[in-house]
């Protein structure tokens, strides 16, 4: 795209580098990398939009040429009121683009890899495969987080182990699981000798790169970590895989999605491609598989009967193992922070427990998906990971994750010395979570010293027929006492679900008005996921819950709410999100994640205002 281009381009939408859009934004620069790049900039922050050609494939909106996605800001939400005003300036004036302009536009770039890029997977639908719609163009190949070649194989005969995680954005996180595998695997003297591990960390829209990248380290075995967003593409790289290695590598996937299989596991479709889906707690299963492939031999599969901590398919014979040995505590699990072989990525997460007290049913945290266990790890383990990682160049905050404050007063306290003893200057800052509930005045006393950068409160519902189908219960007065409490230690995000059983569309407009009382705090709406490995997905014909595999397991409808129903308070959210004006420097009082969002089209008529 050459910059009579980018000059034409930025003219026919009205945009130049003095003229403010809407939110103090200004335009700061029109690119081409991997799509179409308009950077909007105020002050220090940027927000990107992407700009690819019509046809299938995920996005937030749709005009006649265009589909529009967009990065999310490293220091907030996205302002998503911004992101409309520019859909709505390029879906008005696209028409008057030449068609030389938008063939310059739409020219397939030469491959790069771009960090800052968001890469989505827009694996074809029966329509496109059958040939009646024209494939989305794929998109390069990036390695996320690594830079050293791929080794080539010695003549050494040591196993070769390849870890791999298939995303379509990273945000600077790391591959966290991988790391603790590999960490595991190393640290066990009859093995560690005898294999070489490594692990790719693969971001992009490419399953066939992504299966030529694998093959291309020879492995004996992989294994996969899946997450309910990534699913369909791991099963397509796996299947590209099968084809052109066959039966050499074993492949194993693993990760939280799995944590119920043994209950339930007729929506597992994929057992074709797969050798074994390890349940559970996975660092005892890699040794065991391991040790297993060591003694048969590579290239013979994974010889017959049951493996403890797996299931299989054999013959079309389901092979349950045994329940996998889970740690007694984290001091088990080797760190590979303190090991020095985890990739040095800006967001690194450190486990400082796994699992949760509470038993919340949409949540792949709950204790009944954690083996029923809740694990913490020590002051020292926990000052030694963080020291480690604050020695990193380039890394600037560790969200600790989901259940870091759904804990004892005692424990969290230890968190929090931990936290202080490996990063007395307060170099990173740190995110947290927590249950509204038991928000107290000792955990911001255990936070003194630890720059805190966003608290989650998870509200999730105020509906009291919402309670009981996913097992907790939270009223305006616990938000109110949570935020008045937390308020000046970071940004704090409400952050609720739409979806929820027992909810109506009323219920959930009432409760957002009633949030919106709130001071001091910015509201966040997801829409729920039926995540694989929760209870609501084990239980969904329970609670009317329709779901759609193919985007992320979002939630189409339940027993109280339609899809219509779902559109209609998605949309209210929008209207409203303009009214509610800005919190936070630069963020919406009310906001929406663009992920579990509906695409708009903006060849129909535009939303309206429900008053």
């Amino acid at each position: 795209m050459s910059d009579d281009h980018v000059r034409d381009f930025a003219a026919a939408l009205g945009l130049d580098h003095q003229k403010e859009l809407p939110g103090g934004f200004r335009l700061a620069s029109i690119r081409q990398g991997r799509r179409v790049e308009v950077k909007l900039a105020r002050g220090d922050e940027g927000l990107r939009l992407y700009l690819e050609p019509s046809g299938p494939g995920a996005c937030f909106a749709r005009t006649k040429r265009f589909r529009v996605s967009y990065q999310t800001p490293e220091w907030g939400s996205v302002p998503t009121a911004v992101v409309e005003a520019f859909v709505r300036r390029l879906a008005a004036a696209e028409m008057a683009l030449s068609p030389a302009l938008v063939e310059a536009l739409h020219a397939d770039p030469p491959p790069v890899v771009d960090r800052g890029a968001r890469p989505r997977f827009a694996d074809p639908s029966p329509e496109v495969a059958a040939g009646r719609t024209p494939a989305p163009p794929r998109r390069p190949l990036a390695v996320l987080g690594q830079s050293e070649p791929i080794p080539k194989r010695e003549g050494s005969g040591r196993l070769r182990i390849t870890l791999a995680n298939v995303c379509e954005e990273a945000f600077g996180y790391g591959p966290a699981a991988s790391e603790y595998l590999r960490a595991k695997l190393l640290s066990v003297p009859e093995i560690a000798d005898r294999v070489e591990v490594s692990i790719l960390f693969l971001g992009g829209t490419d399953c066939e790169a992504f299966a030529d990248r694998i093959a291309a380290q020879d492995p004996d075995l992989v294994g996969f970590t899946c997450y309910s967003w990534n699913l369909a593409s791991t099963a397509e790289t796996t299947r590209r895989l099968r084809q052109k290695m066959g039966v050499r590598p074993a492949i194993v996937w693993g990760g939280t999605s799995f944590a119920l299989l043994r209950e339930r596991h007729d929506w597992f479709t994929w057992w074709s491609d797969v050798d074994a889906v390890a349940v559970g707690s996975g660092e005892q299963t890699i040794v065991d598989l391991v040790a297993r492939l060591l003694s048969i031999g590579p290239g013979r599969g994974l010889g017959e009967g049951p493996i403890r901590g797996t299931m299989r398919s054999v013959d079309g014979r389901l092979l349950i193992g045994d329940p996998a040995r889970v740690p007694l505590s984290l001091e088990e699990v080797p760190s590979p922070y303190q090991m020095d072989t985890a990739i040095r990525v800006q967001r690194p997460f450190i486990e400082m427990a796994r699992g949760c007290l509470f038993q919340c049913a949409f949540c792949s945290d709950a204790r009944v998906s954690r083996e029923g266990r809740w694990l913490t790890a020590s002051i020292d383990r926990i000052a030694k990971d963080v020291a480690a990682v604050v020695a990193w160049p380039g890394t600037t905050d560790i969200p600790a994750g989901a259940s870091t404050a759904n804990m004892s007063e005692a424990v969290f306290a230890e968190m929090c010395e931990g936290i202080r003893r490996g990063d007395p200057g307060q170099k990173l800052s740190y995110g947290l979570q927590i249950y509204p509930s038991i928000a107290k005045p000792s955990l911001r006393e255990a936070l003194r010293g630890v720059r805190v950068r966003r608290i989650g409160i998870g509200v999730q519902s105020l509906t009291p027929e919402t309670w009981r189908p996913m097992r907790r219960k939270t009223s305006i007065e616990d938000a109110r006492k949570a935020v008045s409490l937390l308020h000046d230690l970071g940004t704090i995000y409400i952050t609720v679900l739409l979806g929820m059983p027992g909810e109506t569309y009323q219920s959930f407009v009432d409760m957002i008005e009633e949030l919106l009382t709130i001071e001091g705090c910015c509201i966040v709406v997801h829409r729920l996921l039926i995540l694989p490995g929760t209870q609501f997905h084990q239980q969904h014909e329970r609670w009317g819950l329709r779901f759609d595999p193919e985007l992320y397991y979002r939630v189409m409808s339940s027993s109280t709410m339609s899809n219509d129903d779902l559109r209609r308070a998605q949309h209210w959210v929008r209207n409203r999100s303009v009214q509610a004006g800005f919190g936070a420097p630069g963020e919406l009082r009310l906001d929406w994640t663009n992920s579990d969002d509906m695409p708009l089209s903006f060849d129909s008529p535009t939303y309206t205002s429900q008053g």
